[in-house]
């Protein structure tokens, strides 16, 4: 699913918090 935000390059930075948070 974090791949699917690596679409948008603003995003990208929130999705990485995002997709560490997730996962933990």
């Amino acid at each position: 699913m974090c791949r699917i935000w690596e679409r948008s390059v603003e995003r990208k930075a929130a999705s990485e918090l995002v997709c560490q948070i997730s996962f933990w």
